[in-house]
């Protein structure tokens, strides 16, 4: 989907939803936590801002349900499972949760415009192999946004990587 069509998009969710909670994670809570257990304690925050609501449809990143329910409860102990939809590619089979991908990657654009604004130079589409993100990354490597974790962060420190495919991979 194209980028304007996403921001118009956004908007008239934000105008049409009763509610829109969006919840970020840092760069640095992703470099001192597990990846999934952020994204769960973010949906377990969500859910309890929403307080009630009769189901929620969840764009799963664990390999089943039962694994995404036993992760969630160790974030959101109170919750009834039938009140959880958790599955892949939630986000093209509802409508509410293709909307929440709507918003979360319109917010994501906004913090990234932000940081190139703040550096004078486009980040990429932040891939190993996007050319412009580690030209980023080899000019900002102690700027806060920048993922000081990620194996590409760290070949490109050691072993001076300009993007493209990395040998072995």
């Amino acid at each position: 989907m194209w980028k304007t069509t996403r921001e118009k998009l956004a908007e008239k969710i934000k105008q049409n939803a009763v509610k829109v909670i969006v919840e970020k994670i840092s760069p640095k809570e992703m470099m001192d936590n597990n990846l999934n257990d952020l994204e769960m304690k973010a949906v377990a925050k969500i859910m309890a801002k929403a307080s009630q609501f009769d189901i929620a449809i969840i764009d799963s990143f664990e390999h089943s349900r039962e694994a995404f329910l036993n992760r969630l409860k160790k974030f959101y102990p109170v919750f009834n499972e039938n009140q959880i939809i958790a599955e892949h590619n939630a986000d093209k089979n509802y409508t509410v949760t293709g909307a929440a991908s709507i918003i979360a990657k319109t917010e994501s654009e906004k913090e990234i415009k932000a940081i190139e604004e703040e550096t004078g130079m486009s980040t990429g589409g932040g891939a190993p192999c996007d050319r412009k993100t580690v030209a980023w990354v080899k000019a900002h490597p102690h700027h806060p946004m920048t993922r000081k974790k990620w194996i590409t962060y760290k070949r490109i420190m050691e072993e001076g990587y300009s993007g493209g495919k990395i040998k072995g991979e």
